[in-house]
């Protein structure tokens, strides 16, 4: 009988069952994805402090003159979140203790040099350290100006965006606005994987790797989130009152919370890999990079996004459509202008409320909390911050 065991200090969840049945484990994905994370606001500001102790020495701590947490609402839909998969050209984890990237399976591609394994259409390699950090530097830029992962912006290699796992799913996410002024961003059609979802599970499960994972990540995006912080950065800058303190410090950070979920493979070294006392033991023998050499294998190829706000395309619109011109075609006033954006196949509509609409809502209240010094513990639920109230003539957006 296969048991499940949750490890809550590693967070991981140990399962022998999905670790041997690729069916099972994808089953179990696609639940999770039905959960999605939380996503938190973080505000806190403070100073340098200076005690004396008993011995007649000084010593400074961090005093911490405000700290709250604000929890905006994601948008809620009636259908599963879209699982993505990473791009063939992003450099991730796919089954070895190193980050790998897909090429095409061209003629001469069995000259590469740097050759890992492949078969079929495409051949698996070892990332070199530049497509690291342009992988790392892509996806915190993605994560700051709240694209999805599936965002292309102008100039990339369309191997780097993230597909859409679901021919339904990608049907709904096509044709979004553009993104940031800031940002060229590509008005085009989310494309399918190589490599499906199904495909990665079993992929995994094949494997016979002792110390295997398979870590599936949860997003946000829609807002965009540098923006936010910068504006939320300035209120408070405006309503603290520093005069009579030592080095003041603010910070504003977004904090997503259960966003990953992990499988790892039932065995005992495994077991003990995922808690910091085994880690420090075979560190301490030099054997855990070793261990992971041999028989370490992670896949991190593939999560669910969660929008706080997203651009829906309106099949009614048409090419060369600017938002006063679908407005006046449609004979509808009731729409806001601002809450349309051109995009090269017509009109695009924001489903949600947008990061400035939220700030301009909550702007009095962040600057309140500051004032009156609120201080809330990290374990406190967070303050529910919805934007405000929003009715959208849902009637001229034809979903799939």
């Amino acid at each position: 009988m296969s048991v499940d065991r949750q490890d809550a200090k590693g967070g991981g969840m140990f399962d022998a069952r999905r670790d041997k049945r690729g069916e099972a484990l994808y089953r179990f994905l696609l639940e999770q994805a039905a959960t999605p994370p939380t996503f938190r606001i973080k505000c806190q500001g403070t100073h340098e402090d200076t005690a004396s102790n008993p011995d007649g020495s000084s010593s400074t701590r961090t005093a911490v003159d405000f700290r709250f947490y604000l929890q905006p609402r994601l948008l809620h839909e009636d259908v599963p979140p879209p699982i993505f998969i990473v791009g063939d050209r992003s450099a991730t984890f796919r089954g070895r203790s190193v980050k790998e990237i897909e090429i095409a399976a061209t003629a001469d591609y069995r000259k590469d040099p740097e050759r890992g394994e492949g078969s079929g259409t495409t051949w698996r390699r070892k990332a070199s350290k530049p497509e690291r950090a342009a992988t790392a530097e892509r996806d915190k830029l993605l994560t700051e100006r709240g694209l999805p992962p599936w965002a292309l912006m102008t100039g990339e290699n369309p191997r780097v965006q993230a597909c859409i796992d679901s021919e339904e799913s990608r049907r709904r996410h096509q044709a979004t606005a553009p993104g940031p002024p800031s940002l060229q961003f590509e008005d085009n059609s989310p494309s399918a994987p190589t490599k499906s979802l199904h495909q990665w599970a079993d992929d995994y499960c094949k494997s016979t790797k002792s110390l295997k994972e398979f870590k599936f990540h949860k997003v946000i995006y829609g807002w965009d989130l540098e923006n936010l912080r910068r504006k939320i950065h300035r209120t408070l800058e405006e309503n603290w009152d520093t005069k009579d303190i030592w080095r003041p410090e603010i910070t504003v950070t977004f904090e997503v919370l259960e966003a990953d979920v992990s499988i790892r493979s039932d065995s005992w070294l495994s077991w003990m890999l995922a808690r910091t006392w085994g880690k420090i033991l075979l560190c301490i023998l030099l054997l855990y990079p070793l261990l992971l050499w041999l028989f370490g294998g992670e896949w991190r190829v593939a999560g669910s996004a969660y929008s706080l706000a997203r651009w829906v395309h309106l099949e009614d619109s048409i090419p060369g459509d600017d938002a006063e011109t679908y407005c006046h075609r449609m004979n509808d006033v009731s729409i806001h202008h601002s809450d349309l954006k051109s995009t090269p196949r017509g009109v695009s509509m924001l489903m949600g409320v947008s990061e400035e609409a939220w700030f301009r809502e909550w702007e009095g209240r962040i600057a309140g909390y500051c004032r009156s010094g609120v201080n809330m513990p990290a374990s406190a639920a967070a303050i529910d911050a919805p934007g405000p109230s929003k009715v959208s003539p849902t009637y001229v957006i034809q979903q799939p």
